[in-house]
């Protein structure tokens, strides 16, 4: 089935788990990417962690970026990697497909995976795209850099990405899932943090594998009916900016080894999860905008002027008021909430109407600044401070997603993600992206 995978641009990994008596619920951490303005709670992990063995050892978490000891956090993440290599914390699993099952803390959300590494090669993030491998949101291209710092030196690829299918008619992970949890787990373990309970486990049968591959080439053939020339299998769902950086550090490695050597470089490769879209747990949550450093009332007339230029006939609602066309953005302050109304909106998406004029206002307030936040409780609770302004974004159709993409569209950078903050992916298993 050699062939059959070059051509869905996915390889069948080999996986880097931790070995026995691992405490797992140490080791497991949540994306990097996530509580980007609440230091405390990575603060809180790192309590819980202490010293021992951990993902959070062998990352960055984002919250910190920008401070003054960038190199010694990342000359202590590759030290990280390399003795857990050395000293047997991370144990090397034959070729096989893991399959997790993840349930929230709350128990009303349970999702299901599997373990694949996909061909760089066939990933292509640019807007208007036609590899098999696409993002589905605007890539922040100053993103890449840090994350970039830290994978040239890396010797483990530790992932959070999560890619999606389409398949409406659950062919391809369900039946793996159906076979896989009648044996043992490879792991289970509760998530810290409140991130829910995690288990997996892993498959070798040569003809469950070969099931689940030729699944995958059903799909990829009916994307070719449906967009001949240009069909699509993974929509990147999280995670885009470290699977640009695991891209951009290939093409450094690709342009410094011999032609022979790209074929089954380990670097070529990224250790994702593939999920369903159509899986019950799979939530397209909205990722809202929080402003920093802005005078509300300047903030949200300068908006209004914004989208007045555009013709756009912007306005504040009054409380209570409500409309029947348009697009209403709701906002939150310590003032209390609101909305504003577009009359006429030029886009059809509310976060590409949004962000439009955030970025213009980021252009006339130099000392302004944004970031991405999950979670409405999380966002208004964070845009009472002073100087702080919270947009939140209405939730998208996950039946639309894969059509728009494939249209030659993305959605603006930072559109939705899988879940709320807490329902991410937490790093378990990794990938040796060095030969």
């Amino acid at each position: 089935m050699e062939e059959v995978q070059r051509r869905l641009g996915i390889r069948i990994p080999g996986v880097l788990l931790p070995s026995a008596g691992t405490d797992l619920y140490k080791w497991a951490v949540i994306a990097c990417d996530q509580f980007t303005s609440q230091p405390e709670y990575w603060e809180d992990a790192a309590r819980i962690v202490g010293d021992a063995p951990s993902t959070l050892h062998m990352i960055y978490p984002e919250v910190y970026l920008g401070e003054k000891d960038e190199s010694q956090r990342i000359d202590a993440i590759v030290a990280a990697m390399e003795r857990y290599l050395q000293n047997g914390v991370l144990r090397e699993y034959p070729p096989g497909v893991i399959v997790t099952w993840r349930r929230n803390a709350s128990g009303t959300l349970v999702r299901k995976g599997v373990m694949l590494s996909v061909d760089l090669e066939c990933y292509d993030y640019e807007e208007g795209s036609a590899s098999i491998i696409r993002a589905t949101e605007g890539t922040i291209k100053e993103r890449i850099p840090p994350r970039l710092r830290i994978r040239s030196r890396a010797p483990v690829d530790l992932p959070h990405v999560m890619m999606l299918v389409d398949d409406a008619c659950h062919t391809v992970i369900e039946p793996m899932y159906a076979r896989a949890n009648k044996a043992e787990p490879v792991y289970d373990t509760e998530l810290m943090l409140g991130g829910g309970h995690v288990r997996a486990w892993h498959v070798t049968d040569p003809g469950a594998i070969e099931r689940m591959l030729l699944a995958l080439d059903a799909l990829l053939k009916a994307s070719e009916a449906r967009s001949p020339g240009a069909p699509m299998l993974f929509a990147v769902g999280d995670g885009n900016h470290s699977l640009a950086a695991a891209k951009a550090h290939w093409e450094n490695v690709k342009r410094s080894i011999a032609k022979d050597a790209a074929g089954e470089h380990p670097a070529r490769f990224a250790l994702c999860e593939i999920l369903n879209l159509y899986d019950e747990g799979i939530r397209m949550e909205p990722i809202h905008r929080l402003l920093f450093d802005v005078d509300t009332d300047k903030a949200l007339s300068f908006l209004i002027g914004f989208y007045h230029d555009k013709g756009m006939k912007a306005r504040l609602l009054k409380p209570g008021e409500t409309v029947s066309a348009g697009q209403a953005l709701e906002y939150s302050a310590g003032s209390g909430p609101g909305m504003m109304h577009i009359a006429d909106p030029r886009n059809s998406v509310v976060a590409d109407t949004l962000q439009a004029g955030l970025d213009a206002l980021l252009g006339a307030f130099p000392k302004a600044r944004i970031d991405y936040i999950h979670g409405r409780d999380a966002l208004e609770a964070l845009s009472k401070a002073p100087g702080c302004l919270g947009f939140l974004l209405p939730q998208i159709r996950k039946d639309t997603l894969f059509s728009t993409v494939m249209k030659g569209g993305v959605l603006p950078r930072k559109a939705f993600s899988i879940g709320e903050a807490d329902e991410k992916r937490y790093y378990m298993e990794g990938k040796r992206i060095r030969p």
